[in-house]
């Protein structure tokens, strides 16, 4: 690219009020970075040993989209993959230019080209899942149809649709999109055409990347500017032009969508105990949502969510429970029961002083406070305590929701698990 082509793009650029630009195949050896007074410009020139004279990325970056002190960036691959991070408000902003070798079934070319699939794949790694991120240039490869990924593998020319030619190593491109959730926005309008023209024909090898979460409707309304004023007869690209969002947010619930605060905290003490009610709860949505038709996005399953909450969990009240998971949450119901306000235990207390003086002495006793706790008659009065306590009494009290039969004795908890009660 000459020195008169480069100013020419930086001028039309800034009149079309780009913020981030890829230039490809600039033929410039070397690797640097300068300003300009509207531009912050990246260069990754040619490997010198390779002499790899048709390389070269060029990014650009708008000076008042961020300050060169935002901006960091590497040469992953000389002249062929180049990685930008901008520090930007909220989250960082991670920019990749590519640009993939020609095919060509020599040996020597399918290596270059792995090399630089593998060199994506590695960097893709290393990026945050909080970051946004762009990936666009020229891979050199034709893609096929892929689910949420890849709209049309088919592009609109003069004389109706057409696939393009086809790469021998497109799988590998596919196999990262779908590993890193990459949709190519500039697939999904059917009116677009080719991106690439040469004398023996047309094709859509440029692409531009985001991660599935960042691929709104408005990011894929792709436009291909093909009356800039700088592109001539032969081979050349067309421009493509979007936007992102890099403010990433989640969208807010309709009123339909939100759960009252009694309804959740219902759930979350049935969750917690594992009573049956939370467990016909969770058969009946896992039920729901596997027999649901109209599923299409978070939405939907937010919908489904909340009208199952609001059946099951309406009456914002808990009921005691019928049956436990296991002996320890029996404990922490009992305990919680008792732990009330004006339960049997408080009013039996208050109008029985023998029970009262009972619990007293059983208090002291095990928690050793007393002086002679260790002496015979305070455990001889320990053992007649827990006589005493193997009674009705105590079983009354930790299991009233049980029933026994008369000839039998109930099943009382030991002295040490009594410690740990009260």
């Amino acid at each position: 690219m000459s020195s008169a082509r480069y100013n020419e793009l930086l001028q039309w650029l800034h009149f079309q009020r780009v913020d981030i630009a890829i230039i490809s195949e600039t033929h410039w050896s070397y690797t640097t970075e300068w300003q300009t007074p509207h531009w912050n410009a990246i260069h990754s020139g040619h490997d010198p040993g390779q002499k790899d004279k048709a390389s070269g990325l060029l990014v650009l970056v708008a000076t008042k989209l961020c300050r060169p002190d935002q901006i960091v960036w590497r040469e992953v691959e000389a002249g062929r993959l180049v990685h930008c991070r901008l520090y930007l408000h909220p989250r960082s902003f991670d920019v990749i230019g590519v640009y993939q070798h020609t095919w060509s079934t020599a040996v020597v070319q399918k290596t270059r080209r792995k090399q630089i699939w593998s060199s994506i794949g590695k960097l893709l790694k290393e990026i945050p899942n909080r970051n946004s991120m762009c990936i666009l240039g020229d891979f050199n490869c034709s893609l096929p149809t892929i689910p949420r990924l890849v709209g049309q593998a088919h592009y609109v020319t003069p004389t109706g649709r057409k696939l393009g030619p086809q790469h021998g190593d497109s799988s590998t491109l596919s196999q990262l999109m779908n590993d890193f959730q990459l949709v190519a926005l500039n697939t999904w309008t059917p009116t677009l055409g080719a991106t690439s023209f040469t004398p023996s024909g047309s094709s859509r090898i440029d692409y531009i990347m985001v991660r599935y979460r960042d691929a709104d409707t408005a990011a894929k309304q792709v436009g291909l500017l093909s009356n800039a004023p700088f592109l001539h007869t032969g081979a050349y690209h067309i421009p493509m032009i979007t936007s992102v969002n890099h403010k990433y947010f989640r969208p807010p619930r309709t009123s339909q969508q939100r759960v009252p605060r009694q309804v959740k905290e219902y759930c979350i003490q049935e969750f917690r105990q594992e009573t049956v009610h939370w467990q016909c709860c969770e058969n009946g949505i896992n039920y729901a949502l596997r027999q649901a038709t109209d599923l299409h996005d978070l939405d939907d399953i937010y919908r489904i969510l909340s009208q199952g909450l609001m059946h099951y969990f309406q009456s914002g009240v808990s009921q005691a429970p019928q049956t436990h998971s296991g002996f320890a949450v029996q404990k922490w119901y009992h305990y919680a029961q008792l732990c009330q306000p004006g339960h049997q235990i408080c009013t039996l207390c208050s109008t029985n002083g023998s029970t009262f003086h009972h619990f007293t002495e059983w208090r002291r006793c095990a928690s050793g406070g007393s002086k002679q706790s260790n002496t015979p008659r305070s455990n001889s009065y320990l053992k007649k305590l827990n006589r005493h306590f193997s009674s009705m009494i105590l079983f009354d009290f930790t299991m009233p929701s049980h029933e026994l039969a008369p000839d039998k004795k109930p099943n009382v908890y030991t002295s040490k698990m009594m410690q740990v009660i009260f």
